[in-house]
Formats: structure tokens, sequence, C-alpha cells
């Protein structure tokens, strides 16, 4: 009885929940690469960015949804957060017009 404990303990332990949604993996994409947003100088370095930027938030904007898998109100707040980042980050090589 030792031993099928032993090895239900092991299979158990090694054994995952599930596989992570798919929001994860978009806020996860989203931090690094307002990352690489943030670490530019300049808008030729971030305007390129910025294009993929947009192609990988658009996955979930409006819908509440990415591929299917519904967006918990902490992912929402997640992938807002790094947006505001990006937006300030851009604002900030954006040269002010004069008035």
């Amino acid at each position: 009885m030792g031993r099928c404990l032993f090895a239900l303990v092991l299979v158990a332990g090694c054994k995952q929940a599930k596989e992570p949604p798919v929001a994860s993996e978009l806020i996860a994409k989203t931090r690094a690469l307002s990352q690489k947003i943030c670490a530019c100088r300049d808008q030729a370095c971030a305007t390129p960015l910025l294009g993929e930027w947009n192609s990988l938030t658009a996955a979930a904007a409006g819908s509440g949804k990415v591929s299917g898998i519904e967006i918990t109100g902490d992912q929402i707040q997640a992938l807002v957060t790094e947006d505001d980042r990006v937006m300030k980050c851009v604002a900030a090589l954006t040269p002010a017009t004069s008035r």
C-alpha cells in the first residue's frame, strides 16, 4: 500500500491543473511589448512596435474574450495598465507642438 500511495502522490504532484488561459498569454505579451516600447528613445524606434501593439491588443478590444475565452476583471485591468503605460511612453516621445 505504501508504494501505491507514493506513486499516486508522484503522479498527482506532476500533473498540471490546466493550461494557462489565452488571456494570460496576451497579458504576458503586452507586458513584454510595452517594456520594449518604453525603452525607445525616439519615434523611429516606437512606431513599428506600436503597429505590433495595435495588432496584439485588437484581439481583446471590446469583446471581453480572447479566442473565445472570457477575460477576468483582473486581466482586463492588467491590459488597461499596460495600455496606459504605452500611451504615456509614446506621449513622452511625441514632440510638443507650438501654440
